[in-house]
């Protein structure tokens, strides 16, 4: 990779799935879901084994990760405020 271009990310965060259902985390059932395009971005991708959310549910643990502090307990459940850092 060229010093010159920079580096591209993708950060999903999603409430609505299991990691025990994904194949990605070694699902070969696929339990109830066929989670094939997941699997094809997870072969190309860098796939986390183990984090941890500090906050629960979604928005809050937006804001965590976008900030990188710990909200939950003085953000209000909206969208990040755009002064936030």
């Amino acid at each position: 990779m060229s010093k010159d271009r920079p580096l591209n990310f993708i950060l999903i965060i999603s409430d609505t799935l299991r990691r025990d259902f994904l194949s990605c985390y070694g699902n070969t059932a696929f339990s109830a879901m066929h989670t094939e395009h997941i699997q094809k971005f997870a072969d190309k991708s860098l796939v986390f084994d183990k984090a941890y959310s500090a906050s629960f549910p979604t928005v809050p643990h937006r804001h965590d990760v976008f900030t990188g502090c710990y909200t939950a307990t003085y953000m209000p459940w909206a969208p990040l405020p755009k002064s936030s850092p």
